[in-house]
C-alpha cells in the first residue's frame, strides 16, 4: 500500500523513518524550537540516507544547482527593490508625508508576510518542478484553478518587469541625457535562468553598496539648492529656472514632512494625486514576493529554499524602506521630493552610485519578472490549459530554457510598454499582484477549510486565519488602489421612473453609462425595448446654439418633488446647459450621430424651434391652424417621389399628431411642388407595401388617391413655378454630390446630392415661411448625411448641418424626417 511507504498511520507495524514531511501531524514543538532551526541556511533536513519523498524516490535533477539565498534571496530582495529604492521615494514621501508613508509601508507589508505564509504553505507541500506557484496551486486544486491563478501571475510579471523598463528609461532620460554622469551602458543577458540567479548575487551585492552611499550621503552632505528637472513642466519655466533644497537632517524639515500634502504629479500630465495613487505606486515597488517561487525549477530544495529565502528578503528589505522613509522626511524639502523625483543623484557622496543602483536595480527586477513569467507561460503549456495555442511554447525549448515563452513575454512587455507613464504602469501592477495574491490566499483557505488529504505543508505558521487576513488584506487595497464608483444610473434610475409616473406616460426608461455621447447612443439603441418590441424611431434635437428651457417648471407638470435629491452638491436630477456653457459634443460628433441611427436601420427624426411651440394657443383655437407636410427632398429637388418611405412616414407621423385631442381642430396639409408631369407611372408596392400602381397621372392627382386610400383627412396645396424657383441651383456647389439614401432597402432609388448653393436654400426657406405663417408645426424631409472619406469627413459633416440650419431657420416647430423602416400602415 502507498500509505506504508510514506509512513501510514495505520496499527501495522512499518520501520521507516518518518520525515519532517509530516511535521503538520506532530503536536509538541515549542515555538522557540522551531525560530531557532527556521533562519538556519546552511542546515540541511534530512540527508539522502533518510529515504523519504512524499512522492517516491525521485532522482536528483542535475539543473537544481540554486540555494536559498541565490535562487530566492537575491531574486526576491532585487525585485522588492526595482524601481521604487532609488526613483519613487520622494513621490511617496513628498506626498503621503512620513507617518502616511509608514502606515502604507505596513499595510503593504501586512498584506506581503500573510501571502508569503500561504505561498510558503504550498511550496512546503510535497514535491516542486518548475512553474512557481502555478505548479504548486494546480498539483492540488488542479489546472483549472492553478490556470487561473497561473494567468494573473503571469500578466502580473509582464506587467511589472515593463514597470522596472520604465524606471531604468526614466532615470536615464531625466537625469542623465547628453550632460548626465553615464554616457552609456552596456547589457548583460543571462543563459538562461540559473546563470541569472548566480548573478543576482553580484547584482545584489553592487546594489546594496548604492544604497549604502544614500544612506550614507543623508548624514554626510548639508545644505545645497538642487536645479528641478526640465522635464517638470509644471513649475519649471524657460526664463527662470527653479530649484528644491536639501537641508540636510533638520527637525524642522522632518516637522514639515510629517502630514500629507497631495500635489499634481508632473510625470503623470498634472494628475492629482491621492493616498490610492500614492500607494499603488508603493505597493508596485515591493510585489516581488514569488520572484524565489518561480524559480522552484532550479533550486535544489523548493520547500526549504522558498521559506527562507522569501521571509528574509521581506525582512531585510521591510528595514530599508523604513530607514530610507525617515531620512528623506528628516533632510529633504517637500517642494524638492515632489517635483524632483531623482534627488538622491545630487545629494549623494557620489553621484554615479545612485545612477548605477537605478539600472541595476530596475534592470535585474525586470529580467527576473520577465523570467518567472517565461516559467508560469511555459507550465501552463504544459498542461495543456488553452489547448493547443500554446503548443509552440514547448516546441521552442532550447537546452532547457523556454526560448519562446521568453520572446512573447519579451513582446508583451513592449506593449505594455506603449502606456508611456511610470506612475500608471504602476498602479496597473499593483492591482495584478493584489489579484494573484487574493486568488492564491483563496487557494490556500479553500484547502485548509476543506482539509484536503493532498495538503499537508510542513510550514508550521501557515493557518487558515493567515490566509483569511491576506484575502481580506488584497481584497481591501485592491478597492482602494482602482476602486469604480457606483454605477450612476443605479441611483438615477428611480428617478426617471418617478418622472414617467408623474406625467403619466406609457415609457419604458434606460440609462447607459459612456465616455461620449455618441458611444451612448449607440448603446441605447441596442438596449432599449423589450424583447421583440425594439423602437424604430429615434428622434434628437437639432444642434444650433438655442438655449434649453425647462418648459417643466411652467407646465401642468410642474412638481417640486425632485428638488434637492441629487446626491452631488450644486447639482439637480435633470440639469440643462446654461447660457455660454461648454456642449458635450460638437458639429461633427452630432452629424455622425445622425448618420449612425441610419446605419443601425432606424428611422430618425430631429425636432427644431420647438421652443417657440405653445400648445395654449392651438387648444384655444387661435391663429395656428395648420400641419404641414413638405414629402420635398430639397436638397435633390430635382428627383422627387411624394411615395418613397420617408415621404409615407412623414404622412403617417403628421397623420397621429393629428389624431390627438389637443392637435385634431387643426388641418393636415400636404405640399406638393410640381416639377414635371412626364414621369412614368408610379409604384409604391414592395414586398410589404400592397397599395396597387397608379396610372401616369399627375402626382397631385396620385397623391390625391393615396390620402384618400389611406383615409387621411388632408388638403394638397400645390406650390407653382416650382420649377422656375429651383432653376438657380446649377453652379453654386457647397456639396459635392454623394450616395444619400445608402441606407434605405435595395428596392429604393439611390439619390444623389449635388449642387446644392446657399442661395437656393435661403430661397427655399422664405418660401416655408411664407406658407407657415399659421402653421402649428412642420414636417420636412431629411436628406441622410453624405458619405464622405476620413480625410473629408470634418468639412463635408459642417457643411451638411449648416444647410439644415439654414433651410429651417426661423420656422415654426419644425421635424426633420427620415425613414428607414417601411411604412407597414398603409396596408390597414
Amino acid at each position: 500500500m502507498m500509505a506504508s511507504e510514506v509512513g501510514s498511520t495505520n496499527n501495522e507495524p512499518v520501520h521507516v523513518k518518518i520525515s519532517s514531511e509530516k511535521a503538520p501531524l506532530i503536536h509538541g514543538r515549542s515555538v522557540l524550537y522551531r525560530l531557532s532551526n527556521f533562519f538556519k541556511f546552511g542546515r540541511v533536513q534530512h540527508a539522502e540516507g533518510d529515504g523519504y519523498v512524499e512522492f517516491g524516490s525521485l532522482n536528483v535533477d542535475s539543473s537544481r544547482t540554486l540555494g536559498t539565498f541565490a535562487g530566492v534571496f537575491s531574486p526576491v530582495t532585487l525585485s522588492m527593490f526595482s524601481a521604487l529604492i532609488f526613483i519613487r521615494m520622494g513621490y511617496i514621501v513628498g506626498n503621503a508625508g512620513l507617518f502616511v508613508t509608514l502606515i502604507q509601508f505596513v499595510i503593504a507589508y501586512g498584506i506581503l508576510l500573510f501571502t508569503v505564509a500561504s505561498v510558503c504553505a504550498i511550496s512546503t507541500n510535497g514535491a516542486v518542478e518548475g512553474g512557481g506557484a502555478y505548479f504548486m496551486i494546480s498539483r492540488t486544486l488542479g489546472p483549472e484553478f492553478g490556470g487561473s491563478i497561473g494567468t494573473l501571475f503571469f500578466m502580473a510579471n509582464i506587467v511589472s518587469s515593463a514597470l522596472c523598463i520604465s524606471g531604468c528609461a526614466e532615470g536615464l532620460i531625466e537625469s542623465f541625457g547628453p550632460s548626465g554622469y553615464l554616457s552609456g551602458k552596456s547589457a548583460l543577458i543571462p543563459d538562461g535562468a540559473a546563470m541569472f540567479a548566480k548573478t543576482s548575487v553580484a547584482i545584489l551585492a553592487v546594489v546594496c553598496i548604492c544604497l549604502i552611499s544614500v544612506f550614507i550621503s543623508f548624514f554626510a552632505k548639508g545644505y545645497m539648492e538642487i536645479p528641478i528637472p526640465d522635464a517638470n513642466t509644471l513649475v519649471q519655466n524657460a526664463t527662470e529656472h527653479v530649484n528644491g533644497t536639501y537641508t540636510g537632517l533638520l527637525s524642522s524639515t522632518l516637522a514639515g514632512n510629517l502630514y500629507p500634502n497631495y500635489s499634481a504629479d508632473y510625470s503623470s500630465k498634472g494628475a492629482m494625486t491621492d493616498f490610492a495613487s500614492v500607494f499603488g505606486v508603493l505597493f508596485s515597488g515591493v510585489t516581488g514576493i514569488m520572484a524565489g517561487a518561480n524559480m522552484s525549477g532550479e533550486l535544489k530544495n523548493p520547500g526549504r529554499n522558498i521559506p527562507r529565502g522569501t521571509l528574509s528578503a521581506v525582512l531585510f528589505t521591510f528595514i530599508c524602506y523604513i530607514l530610507l522613509s525617515i531620512l528623506t522626511a528628516a533632510s529633504t524639502s517637500r517642494f524638492l521630493l515632489q517635483n524632483d523625483f531623482m534627488y538622491m543623484m545630487p545629494i549623494n557622496i557620489w553621484p554615479p552610485f545612485v545612477a548605477v543602483g537605478i539600472l541595476t536595480a530596475t534592470f535585474s527586477a525586470g529580467l527576473s519578472n520577465l523570467i518567472g513569467s517565461s516559467r508560469v507561460l511555459e507550465a501552463l503549456a504544459k498542461d495543456n490549459v488553452f489547448g493547443s495555442g500554446l503548443n509552440f511554447i514547448i516546441q521552442g525549448t532550447w537546452k532547457g530554457n523556454p526560448i519562446a515563452a521568453v520572446l512573447t513575454s519579451w513582446t508583451l512587455v513592449q506593449i505594455i510598454l506603449l502606456i508611456g507613464s511610470l506612475n500608471i504602469i504602476a498602479q496597473l501592477n499593483s492591482v495584478l499582484f493584489l489579484l494573484s495574491y487574493l486568488a492564491t490566499n483563496l487557494a490556500c483557505l479553500g484547502l485548509e477549510l476543506a482539509s484536503a488529504p493532498n495538503f499537508r505543508p510542513t510550514f508550521n505558521y501557515f493557518t487558515w486565519h493567515t490566509a483569511t487576513i491576506g484575502l481580506l488584506g488584497t481584497l481591501i487595497m485592491m478597492f482602494v488602489i482602482n476602486g469604480q464608483n457606483i454605477d450612476p444610473t443605479i441611483e438615477e434610475y428611480p428617478h426617471w421612473l418617478s418622472l414617467v409616473d408623474h406625467m403619466k406616460v406609457k415609457a419604458f426608461v434606460e440609462l447607459t453609462v459612456t465616455k461620449t455621447v455618441r458611444e451612448g447612443l449607440h448603446h441605447l439603441i441596442r438596449i432599449s425595448g423589450m424583447g421583440a418590441m425594439k423602437p424604430n424611431t429615434i428622434v434628437l434635437g437639432f444642434y444650433d446654439e438655442e438655449t434649453p428651457i425647462d418648459f417643466f417648471k411652467n407646465s401642468q407638470y410642474a412638481t417640486d418633488i425632485f428638488e434637492n435629491i441629487s446626491t452631488l452638491p450644486n447639482s439637480t436630477v435633470f440639469p440643462l446647459r446654461h447660457t455660454n456653457a461648454e456642449k458635450n459634443l460638437d458639429s461633427i460628433q452630432y452629424v455622425g450621430m445622425c448618420s449612425d441611427v441610419l446605419k443601425m436601420k432606424k428611422n430618425l427624426c430631429l425636432c427644431r424651434n420647438f421652443h417657440t411651440l405653445n400648445k395654449l394657443q392651438i387648444a384655444k383655437n387661435s391663429a395656428l391652424k395648420y400641419i404641414d407636410v413638405w414629402p420635398v427632398n430639397f436638397f435633390q429637388p430635382t428627383d422627387q417621389d411624394p411615395f418613397d418611405t420617408t415621404s409615407l412616414f412623414m404622412l403617417q407621423l403628421a397623420c397621429i399628431i393629428n389624431m390627438v385631442p389637443v392637435w385634431k381642430n387643426l388641418h393636415l396639409r400636404v405640399f406638393h411642388c410640381e416639377v414635371s408631369e412626364s414621369n412614368a407611372s408610379l409604384s409604391i408596392s414592395d414586398s410589404q407595401n400592397s397599395i396597387s400602381e397608379f396610372p401616369r397621372v399627375s402626382n397631385e392627382l396620385r397623391i390625391r388617391k393615396l390620402l384618400n386610400m389611406l383615409r387621411i383627412s388632408a388638403s394638397i396645396k400645390k406650390i407653382p413655378n416650382w420649377g422656375t424657383q429651383i432653376s438657380g441651383i446649377k453652379g453654386h456647389s457647397l456639396i459635392d454630390s454623394a450616395v444619400e439614401n445608402q441606407y434605405e432597402s435595395s428596392t429604393e432609388s439611390t439619390n444623389v446630392l449635388s449642387n446644392v448653393s446657399r442661395a437656393y436654400i435661403l430661397s427655399v426657406n422664405q418660401l416655408i415661411k411664407q406658407h407657415s405663417l399659421q402653421t402649428a408645426t412642420i414636417f420636412m424631409y431629411l436628406p441622410a448625411p453624405p458619405v464622405s472619406n476620413t480625410w473629408d469627413e470634418n468639412t463635408i459633416y459642417r457643411q451638411y448641418l449648416q444647410l439644415l440650419t439654414e433651410l429651417t431657420a426661423d420656422l415654426p416647430p419644425t421635424v426633420l424626417v427620415h425613414g428607414v423602416s417601411a411604412v407597414t400602415s398603409t396596408t390597414l
